[in-house]
This record gives structure tokens, C-alpha cells and sequence, in this order.
């Protein structure tokens, strides 16, 4: 764990130490080498707590309660390959707040070794904003409106499951991703876009989502993905 905190270097620790965008240093199993004040607030720690030393496992944080495995195998994955990893974080706190930020995990390799890895997250509120901005564009162009208010509802013509893969659908995202982010199979989530295409008289998925704005379901946000869930997903 020293090793891993030296090869980093005094004066990178103190840049990650003054960020205001959350840092962390591990070794290669999962233990804490240093942790800045950021990243202790986003997981409702307090500044003096103590993370250096400590396992994912022994974290008294909700993300790590429900994700410590798979933050392992995410770090395991990094190492092996060699390569950054970008990971989608999306937990509810201890305080109940979402927070939602990507982090890239990069390995640390000393004389051909693998000693650990740096972790550095970004708020996706931006990348939010990108998708909100693309589904007002489409909006716009289909019904003249500029504004668009969300609510978490559900509708009668489609399942909650169908609600759930058009609102995917609205940001560009494409079945295959959908279907991991729902942890679904492929041939699942295509079956419920042919059936949405049936229910809406429609023939192809474009066909499908200039529909379905113009019935307004593009404000409609599936209640169970806004639920009490926490997701930790590797997209790059």
C-alpha cells in the first residue's frame, strides 16, 4: 500500500488532495491508499474519516454496501487489462440524495507491475444536460414546443417495462446497452420495442419515437428507474 502511494509522488497526492472532484488511490485488492475530502463527502464520510487502510468491504457507506464486489472486479479488470476503465456510478447516500458521476480508473504500472490504481469521478450532470437537450431538439422539431416538464408516472398503452426501454430509446441509447443497463437479453429488449411498434402502429424504431412524442411520452419518466437502486456500470 506505501508502494502505491510513493510511485504516485508528493506533489500528485496534494493535487488530488485539493480537487474539488473526487480522488482515490488503491492497491490491487481493493484497499485504500489515500482518499480526498471530495470523494469521503460524496459518500457521506466526514473529512477526518479515516479511509487509508481500509477494504471496499469495510466502508460504512450505502454505494459500498451494495457494490463492493463489483468494485473489486471493476479494479481487477482495469489491472488486467492495463487499460482506463470508465465506470457509470449511480447510488442513492446514506441520506437518501442521488449522486451520479463517472469514473475513470487508471491503472498504476511500476517496472512492467501492476501496484494499483487511481480512481477519479466527474459529475454526468453535463452529460445529462447533452440527452436533455437532444430529446427538447426532437421535441421541438415534432411539435413546435420548447419546453418539456418530466414527471414519474406511468402510462396505460405501455408496461412498465416498455416504459422503461423507450425512455433509453428517447436518449439514443442503443438495445444492447439497454439491455445491460436493465440486465436484461438482447432478444428480450427487442421483443418489448416490437411490441411497443404494434401498439403505436408503427413500423420501424424511428416511426416508434416520433410517435411516442407526439403522445407525450418522452415526459414521462419509469418510476423504477428513479427508485431506491444503486448501479455501477462499466461503458468504456
Amino acid at each position: 500500500m506505501r508502494e502505491t502511494l510513493a510511485y504516485v509522488g508528493e506533489a500528485f497526492r496534494l493535487f488530488m488532495e485539493r480537487a474539488s472532484e473526487p480522488w482515490e488511490v488503491v492497491d490491487c485488492y481493493g484497499n485504500y491508499c489515500f482518499a480526498n475530502a471530495a470523494l469521503k463527502r460524496l459518500n457521506c464520510l466526514s473529512d477526518s474519516f479515516q479511509l487509508e487502510g481500509k477494504h471496499y468491504s469495510e466502508i460504512p457507506s450505502r454505494p459500498f454496501e451494495e457494490c463492493a464486489l463489483e468494485f473489486y472486479r471493476q479494479d481487477v479488470m482495469c489491472m488486467n487489462t492495463r487499460v482506463p476503465v470508465k465506470v457509470l456510478d449511480v447510488h442513492v447516500d446514506n441520506d437518501g440524495e442521488w449522486f451520479c458521476y463517472i469514473f475513470e480508473r487508471t491503472p498504476l504500472i511500476n517496472n512492467n507491475q501492476v501496484i494499483g490504481l487511481t480512481d477519479h469521478g466527474k459529475s454526468v450532470i453535463e452529460f445529462w444536460k447533452e440527452s436533455m437537450r437532444y430529446l427538447l431538439a426532437m421535441q421541438r422539431y415534432y411539435t413546435g414546443e420548447n419546453q418539456v416538464s418530466m414527471q414519474i408516472t406511468t402510462t396505460n398503452n405501455l408496461t412498465q417495462r416498455e416504459s422503461e426501454i423507450l425512455f433509453f430509446l428517447f436518449g439514443q441509447v442503443e438495445p444492447k446497452r439497454i439491455a445491460r443497463y436493465l440486465n436484461l437479453s438482447l432478444s428480450t429488449v427487442n421483443c418489448h420495442i416490437d411490441r411497443m411498434r404494434k401498439k403505436l402502429g408503427c413500423q420501424t424504431t424511428p416511426q416508434l419515437i416520433e410517435k411516442a412524442i407526439w403522445l407525450d411520452f418522452h415526459k414521462i419518466l419509469p418510476e423504477k428507474l428513479m427508485g431506491d437502486c444503486h448501479i455501477s456500470l462499466v461503458i468504456d
